[in-house]
């Protein structure tokens, strides 16, 4: 196709199209008037009939509203279902299953013990909430405060009680512990573990009239040996003495005091010795003497004479 005269082309395609040129933008093609723009109008859209939904549509509709409102409805009913069931049960349990007095405390075994010692223990101030008491804390702080071997605690709830198996310490000697210038005095059971005089317990008296004198934690282990073999130190032994220099000395009614020195590591050669003292001891050297029976080394025991110098004074015992 050749292009325009002047090199240049036409904007509008008329020279492809030899059309004719027409009428300018805004003026009217039989050239009466100019032309106006027309804009729809805002008021005609708000006066439109709204879009009317089937049957179908609508009755969706209806049945999604409904069941918000029922979802709405029963989540509303299961907070006040459960608050009011916490409520209710909290009183239950707070106020419900609660120990009037001593007489919801009942206590089984081979020690009889009042039930107001129990709750004076246990810090229970009636009426006791029975879901409160915590049974393991109650046992340790028994087990610690009263002369029993073992404890054991249980809550019942039909009827509201607590049920105690205690099975008690037997004391079997008298015990004084000293600090400083002060004493106090107590007993000892069979592991030389100490107890309490305590007016609120049960009278008992020890199974041996021996008495401890000087018992220290510390010393536990050493009095327990000496109780479990004083049947071969004698069984007129009378009392144990543990001096704060450590030697230890024991009075007896045959062999009179008997000092076994501070070495703890002697002493079941030294029980052995007084075992053979009580069989061999010469009935003469026995009679109306007031001195000592020195077993710190339970090889050569000798005897001490009182008002005499140690040297003159020493008297090696028979084999």
């Amino acid at each position: 196709m050749p292009p325009s005269p002047g090199g240049q082309r036409s904007s509008n395609g008329c020279a492809i199209r030899r059309c004719r040129p027409g009428p300018t933008l805004g003026q009217p093609a039989d050239g009466t008037g100019p032309l106006r723009s027309v804009t729809p109008n805002k008021a005609d859209k708000k006066q439109r009939s709204p879009v009317k939904l089937s049957p179908q549509l609508e009755r969706r509709r209806a049945l999604r509203q409904e069941k918000r409102r029922d979802l709405a409805i029963q989540a509303w009913r299961l907070v006040v279902l459960l608050s009011t069931s916490t409520l209710l049960g909290w009183s239950l349990l707070r106020f419900g299953w609660s120990i009037e007095g001593t007489d919801g405390i009942l206590i089984r075994g081979d020690i009889a013990m009042d039930p107001a010692v129990i709750a004076k223990v246990g810090g229970f101030q009636f009426p006791q909430p029975l879901l409160e008491v915590s049974p393991h804390a109650l046992e340790q702080r028994l087990l610690k405060e009263l002369p029993v071997r073992t404890a054991s605690v249980e809550r019942r709830l039909f009827p509201a009680r607590l049920e105690l198996e205690l099975s008690a310490r037997i004391p079997i000697a008298f015990a004084i512990q000293r600090r400083g210038t002060t004493s106090a005095r107590g007993w000892i059971d069979a592991n030389a573990n100490w107890i309490d005089l305590n007016a609120d317990l049960p009278e008992r008296q020890p199974e041996s009239s021996i008495v401890v004198d000087g018992w220290s934690a510390s010393k536990r282990a050493f009095i327990e040996e000496l109780l479990r073999q004083r049947d071969a130190i004698g069984i007129d032994l009378k009392k144990i003495v543990l001096e704060a220099d450590g030697r230890v000395l024991l009075l007896t009614n045959r062999l009179g005091t008997i000092q076994l020195g501070a070495d703890p590591n002697l002493l079941q050669r030294q029980i052995n010795a007084i075992e053979q003292l009580n069989q061999s001891m010469p009935t003469h050297l026995l009679r109306g003497r007031r001195g000592r029976i020195d077993l710190s080394n339970p090889e050569r025991p000798e005897i001490l004479q009182p008002d005499k110098p140690s040297k003159e004074g020493k008297a090696a015992l028979p084999n």
